[in-house]
């Protein structure tokens, strides 16, 4: 018997996980447990976004996995690659004390000048991202409704 989790609960779950990888980037980037609190109030308008966009895709994959009794997470990692790809991006200018032993000295000046662009990236993939899934759960929904019309004819 497969245990089927509310999608409510998991798109909270997937909105607190976001939340989580955020802060333990930050912090271990930058050494400092409190610059993540500050770096959401300045950067509030393009981290909420990718925050609750994750946690919308997660709640759409979960209903969608109940809809067509599916166990695979391809498609919630996929979201979560891109949603993470983005946040690490987007910190990791942090690391440019580590990029000029590693050769890297550009990257840290690249990174940190296009932070916006890339944050903006990550909403821009949340937002894909919600279309997609709401896209795939009406059609299942569709298609189960039709099948289930079909059988009943």
């Amino acid at each position: 018997m497969k245990i089927k989790i509310n999608p409510i609960y998991f798109g909270l779950l997937g909105l607190l996980g976001m939340i989580v990888f955020y802060y333990a980037i930050l912090a271990a980037t930058t050494g400092d447990l409190l610059h993540p609190f500050l770096f959401f109030m300045r950067k509030w308008y393009f981290l909420a976004p990718l925050f609750l966009g994750f946690g919308i895709q997660m709640f759409f994959f979960q209903k969608l996995r109940i809809v067509v009794h599916e166990n695979s997470l391809k498609m919630a990692g996929a979201a979560a690659g891109a949603s993470g790809a983005a946040m690490a991006a987007c910190c990791a200018h942090h690391l440019a004390e580590v990029f000029p032993l590693l050769g890297l000295a550009g990257a840290a000046a690249v990174v940190s000048d296009y932070q916006d662009w890339f944050l903006g990236a990550g909403v821009l993939m949340n937002i894909i991202g919600i279309i997609y899934m709401w896209a795939k759960l009406k059609q299942h929904t569709e298609m189960a409704c039709c099948q289930t019309d079909k059988k009943n004819s």
